[in-house]
């Protein structure tokens, strides 16, 4: 799986003219949020590891995973994207009852 950080909003960073690199995949998600990348890990356990897969987003860092801070009376917070609570899908997929 790659992950590629898209370029930023025209009116902030020149955006390049689209090249063609002969690149071909099976699958490309747009957004590596925690629902982006949880269908490029459920398309690859149904693909197969041979499966290429091309994940965007115009973070260079997954928004699932990204620092988010945030200022209260002052004082300043930093708080997970919401991988705090990210357990591995086998864990609940291989559970016994």
């Amino acid at each position: 799986m790659r992950l590629v950080p898209a370029a930023m909003p025209t009116g902030r960073k020149p955006v390049p003219d689209p090249e063609d690199t002969k690149e071909t995949y099976d699958l490309v998600v747009a957004g590596a949020g925690s629902a982006g990348l949880s269908a490029a890990y459920f398309y690859r356990q149904r693909a197969g590891a041979s499966a290429r897969i091309l994940v965007l987003d115009n973070h260079t860092i997954s928004a699932a995973t990204q620092a988010h801070e945030y200022t209260y009376e002052g004082r300043k917070f930093l708080a997970a994207g919401g991988s705090d609570y990210f357990v591995s899908p086998s864990w609940r997929m291989n559970a016994k009852p």
